[in-house]
């Protein structure tokens, strides 16, 4: 007798990102498929590892919800993973008398009530303080949970810091246009945040002489 093929369900907040890791999953050789996306009936007969949706796409359509019920997903399924889980709150609560940005994500313990009981539910993020873990934990309905924790630290990532007053030229950057005239497309990465569109204008025009 063969063994059985397990499937896992992976609920995610952004397309774009759902898109990226199917992508990496197929260079581990790992079948990936999204709601709406891939062929309904290879989804609902389990042919994959992966499964990705939205809240939305788990929680708002039947056929989806219903399939976590049926009776190929209680023998196959064998965890569910909820990636940006900070967003259960984040986008999931409303604030000050205003609606949820995306009730759904308020929601995601539904999930827990389709699928066998004792399914294991693995929570990821990283941006979540202690607080912010015990939210996590409540809304999820999560009981005995275990914490993986580790440093944020990143040995390739540094994070600086420049106030750049309104009547300040931007010569504070110059260090970026140096890199990439010496370098060019071969230079490491760089991410400049800025607080408005006009000040992102501004240092575009500034880069771009």
């Amino acid at each position: 007798m063969g063994l059985t093929k397990r499937l896992l369900v992976i609920i995610s907040p952004l397309l774009a990102l759902m898109e990226d890791q199917i992508k990496e999953a197929a260079k581990l050789y790992l079948t990936a498929m999204q709601l709406g996306v891939h062929d309904d009936r290879d989804i609902l007969n389990g042919q994959c590892s992966l499964v990705f949706g939205t809240p939305e796409a788990w929680l708002l359509n039947d056929k989806w919800r219903n399939m976590l019920s049926s009776e190929i997903y209680r023998e196959k399924l064998f965890g569910i993973v909820v990636d940006e889980v900070h967003m259960t709150y984040k986008w999931g609560e409303g604030k000050d008398g205003h609606p949820a940005f995306r009730e759904s994500f308020g929601r995601l313990e539904e999930l827990r009530s389709l699928t066998k009981e004792g399914t294991p539910v693995l929570a990821l993020t990283a941006s979540a303080d202690l607080e912010s873990r015990r939210h996590v934990t409540e809304k999820l309905n999560m009981k005995r949970v275990t914490e993986v924790t580790v440093s944020p630290n990143r040995p390739n990532i540094r994070l600086g810091i420049c106030h750049v007053p309104a009547t300040t030229n931007l010569k504070c950057l110059h260090w970026v246009v140096k890199e990439v005239l010496a370098k060019g497309l071969s230079m490491s990465p760089i991410i400049i945040y800025c607080r408005t569109l006009k000040a992102i204008g501004k240092v575009y025009g500034y880069l771009r002489k």
